[in-house]
């Protein structure tokens, strides 16, 4: 996504669970991204800030890994698509595979 001039950053936390706040050391993330963001955006924006993700749960070129996925405020499940954020809004970052 192009982020453009006027765009303006908004602060959001990431929480992070599983493996992802194991190689983090910490639960949480924040972050700025523009008012509207894809996974990708986010998982680059991330990657910036917490480079241990990079190869474990985040692609360097491509976002996340595809055993991982974004949830905004526990609703919608981020995808390629943006979506509108707000400034205070959650992201959870969880693995997308269940175990039994």
């Amino acid at each position: 996504m192009q982020n453009k001039v006027d765009d303006p950053e908004l602060r959001v936390t990431v929480e992070l669970f599983g493996n992802a706040r194991l190689l983090a050391s910490q639960s949480s993330v924040d972050l700025s991204v523009p008012a509207e963001a894809s996974a990708a955006e986010v998982a680059a924006r991330l990657a910036k800030v917490e480079p241990a993700l990079v190869g474990e749960v985040i692609d360097a070129d491509k976002g996340l890994l595809s055993s991982y996925v974004l949830n905004l405020n526990g609703t919608y499940f981020m995808s390629s698509e943006s979506r509108r954020i707000r400034s205070g809004d959650r992201i959870l970052l969880f693995s997308s595979q269940a175990g039994g």
